[in-house]
């Protein structure tokens, strides 16, 4: 219609940044079923002078965007030309109109704590601290009194305690959801919930070996108790033997017997 109205300007609005990113030639399409689509949006946008194009977040478009999740899921058997769906939505007001209290607790970080220097440097940076404290806390950053880290990919992992530690390694390895994964995968698994302590792949390890459930059902180890003797034997020959195998067709090299060794080598003896 805006061709034929022969409009010179358009705005493209879009949730979907995949799509977007490939009208504006960042991404390409790969999909077969698209590409025909995609053919006919570029040739259309071809059609005007200037085009601009703006992606809409989830939040500011819910309503359509709950449509067309509700459209992709629907099934309508043939025959059927129109179907009414009805969509409901439940709330329940907030804790405090329901007049729920809750109840929050602390954990102080304590000077023994691997934290508290570093912790102590972000809030003052003229106190005096160690050189090691200093490099340290360049990695380190405070929000609300909250220790992170600052992943490889600069991600922020929140750092915990020794007690919160210890509940994060019993979470992961035996908790609710823990399979009694290995030390090395429990360790990939806390970075990707984004939590992070120094020794956290020496205590993963050492979790996981010392799990009574994993001991007895793991793969048992059958590997003698004491360490193996090699017997070593006075001259190279001693181990082999002879052994007659029985008298052979006499016209075979007028031989009468043949001989087998252990090491693998036939011998012919001369008949008599």
């Amino acid at each position: 219609m805006l061709v034929e109205l022969k409009v010179p300007m358009v705005e493209v609005i879009g949730d979907s940044q995949l799509v977007l990113k490939q009208l504006f030639g960042e991404y390409k399409c790969t999909s077969f079923a698209l590409a025909p689509y995609f053919a006919l949006a570029v040739q259309l946008l071809e059609e005007f002078d200037d085009v601009s194009i703006r992606h809409v977040s989830r939040d500011q478009n819910y309503e359509a965007n709950e449509m067309a999740q509700i459209a992709s899921g629907l099934r309508i058997p043939k025959g059927v030309m129109q179907k009414v769906v009805i969509v409901e939505k439940r709330s329940l007001p907030s804790i405090h109109q329901r007049g729920m209290t809750v109840s929050t607790c602390s954990i102080d970080v304590t000077q023994t704590d691997w934290r508290f220097p570093i912790i102590q440097y972000l809030k003052d940076q003229s106190i005096k601290v160690s050189r090691k404290t200093k490099m340290q806390a360049l990695n380190y950053v405070l929000i609300e009194d909250v220790l992170y880290r600052r992943g490889n990919d600069e991600l922020l992992l929140r750092c915990l305690g020794p007690d919160e530690s210890f509940q994060m390694l019993s979470d992961v390895h035996d908790g609710i959801c823990g399979e009694h994964q290995a030390g090395i995968k429990m360790r990939w698994l806390i970075h990707r919930h984004g939590f992070f302590w120094p020794s956290i792949l020496k205590n993963c390890i050492a979790y996981a070996k010392g799990c009574k459930s994993c001991q007895i059902h793991g793969p048992l180890q059958r590997v003698s108790a004491s360490e193996l003797n090699s017997i070593v034997k006075p001259w190279p020959v001693g181990g082999w033997t002879i052994d007659l195998i029985g008298k052979v067709y006499p016209p075979s090299s007028k031989r009468s017997f043949i001989y087998y060794s252990d090491n693998g080598l036939f011998y012919q003896m001369g008949g008599g």
